[in-house]
């Protein structure tokens, strides 16, 4: 029979780590002596019991239901719990499980952080009182529970977040450093035996590499809101580009009438765009053509920075992938942190004769199969996802790289044109300078009186929209620099972790623990 709430409440001390295994259908095949002290029962009771042995009337069915979903698809699963000891009275637990080779590994402790514990708490109110509602109308428990979670995913949107993964995603690793924080150290047993001590030494590496890499993963998403940033930054240097490349022709239309009429026309043998690192006025027909060449390069150099900017907003959006395959592996570190602290105290209660030394081999051995696990896992996910973004950037830079070619040939051809623009009826002589009669002046000065026709004006806008399209050109390829850096900083993360020799540190503890 079930106990029932007494209404009392009773704290979890902090150096408390439960731990416990079950079999495929939820049987407890493992548990530790801070399990049976902590849930008021005798660990011979717990051995063979469903762990639903300490579920608390306040806890709702969909909870539990969005537990076995996920640790069916394989991934690990957290939560606060409300647990019901068996003298009746409650305590919370910040639970953690993942599955390993058929079984479900849980390490639990007393939540740390407050605020997160008290969001679940309320969460859970408003999805009890829905499954209640419709118990009283005659669902049955699955039914029940159906409707509990389409309460629980409004509430959990309403929160803002997409689903209970992502609300793992952002919560977890808070609470497991927040627990670290207040944590006092394991002891180091000067007087305890030399397996104990040794073992001690391993986890307290391997919490070591962990922690670092806790550390590194946090910075990188951090860098990944940098990344984001930069990839808006480029996208607005681009458009930025795009207008001063239509600033610069308008302003050669304006000083040039016969482009206003479109009295020119220029055929290219082949594709202007891909020719456009060879292109200068040499190359372009018969003089009076180059404003012509010039005007017929812009929607082409248009169309080549518009596909670019979507690029450039598809990079954007493909970033979330490798920031959630990112936050993953932040949640599988903090998870692992957790196993890694479960190992040093189980030994210390061993050494203090709280555990049977003889099923504490095979406890370390399901805590390191456990947490190397979930690593493994995540690292691959990860690995992966940042490969895949690393190369797409490279793409992008190499595209960026060949508008650039084409915008400063296209400026080249831009320049050439400009003194001539200035006097509307001079010439252009070998070095590029002017005359107002055709004649050459070889100092490269302009002669002749201050023309009354306005090309001056035409000069002086000419002159800024050169500025303000070699401003654009140069943010733009600055902005491609940066991003590039970023991407290169954020696939650096895992270099924190000797994945090889924290399997090692654990075999090492496995085989130690044979030795107890």
């Amino acid at each position: 029979m079930s106990p029932t709430p007494s209404g009392l409440f009773h704290d979890v001390p902090i150096e408390d780590l439960f731990f416990s295994t079950t079999d495929a259908k939820g049987v407890i095949d493992e548990a530790n002596e801070v399990f049976a002290r902590n849930s008021r029962y005798e660990r011979s009771e717990l051995l063979g019991a469903p762990h639903n042995i300490i579920r608390h009337p306040d806890m709702p069915g969909a909870v539990f239901k969005a537990t076995w979903d996920l640790l069916g698809a394989g991934h690990p699963v957290c939560a606060y719990v409300k647990n019901l000891a068996r003298d009746g009275s409650t305590y919370w637990a910040f639970a953690t499980i993942v599955p390993i080779a058929g079984r479900f590994l849980s390490v639990r402790a007393t939540p740390c952080d407050r605020t997160a514990r008290d969001l679940f708490e309320s969460l859970y109110a408003t999805v009890r009182e829905a499954e209640i509602a419709a118990r009283d109308a005659g669902a049955s428990a699955r039914e029940a529970a159906d409707v509990g979670s389409e309460v629980l995913g409004k509430a959990l949107a309403e929160n803002g977040f997409g689903s209970y993964t992502e609300l793992q995603l952002d919560l977890v690793p808070v609470e497991v450093t927040a627990r670290e924080q207040v944590c006092p150290p394991l002891p180091q047993l000067p007087d305890g035996s030399k397996t104990a001590r040794k073992i001690l030494a391993q986890v307290t590496a391997a919490r070591s590499s962990l922690g670092a890499f806790a550390a590194d993963i946090a910075d990188s998403l951090t860098l990944t809101d940098t990344l984001s940033r930069d990839l808006r930054r480029l996208g607005a240097a681009l458009a930025g580009l795009d207008r001063a490349v239509a600033s610069a022709a308008q302003t050669l239309t304006a000083a040039t009438p016969a482009m206003a009429t479109g009295s020119t026309m220029v055929t290219y043998a082949s594709d202007p765009v891909a020719d456009s690192a060879d292109m200068t006025v040499g190359a372009v027909g018969a003089v009076g053509t180059v404003e012509a060449d010039v005007a017929a390069l812009v929607p082409i150099i248009q169309s080549r920075l518009g596909s670019l900017r979507d690029d450039v907003e598809r990079a954007g959006d493909e970033l979330a992938s490798v920031v959630r395959a990112r936050k993953h592996l932040a949640l599988g570190s903090a998870i692992a942190r957790m196993q890694a602290e479960a190992i040093g105290r189980y030994v210390v209660a061993v050494e203090a004769g709280a555990e049977d030394p003889r099923v504490s081999e095979r406890a370390l051995s399901s805590l390191s199969t456990a947490l190397l696990a979930i690593l493994d896992a995540d690292l691959l996910t990860d690995r992966e996802a940042t490969t895949a973004y690393v190369d797409r950037v490279a793409r992008l830079a190499t595209e960026v790289a060949g508008a650039r070619e084409t915008t400063v040939a296209w400026r080249s051809l831009l320049e050439s044109t400009m003194p001539r623009a200035a006097t509307n009826d001079g010439s252009v002589t070998d070095d590029g300078s002017v005359t107002d009669d055709g004649s050459e002046a070889g100092n490269g000065s302009v002669t002749g009186d201050r023309p009354e026709d306005g090309s001056d004006d035409h000069s002086d806008a000419a002159h800024e929209s050169r500025l303000a399209f070699d401003v654009a050109l140069s943010a733009a390829n600055d902005q491609m620099g940066r991003v590039a850096d970023a991407v290169g900083a954020v696939a650096a993360t895992n270099a924190a972790l000797d994945r090889d020799e924290l399997a090692a540190v654990l075999g090492k503890i496995v085989e130690l623990a044979a030795k107890i």
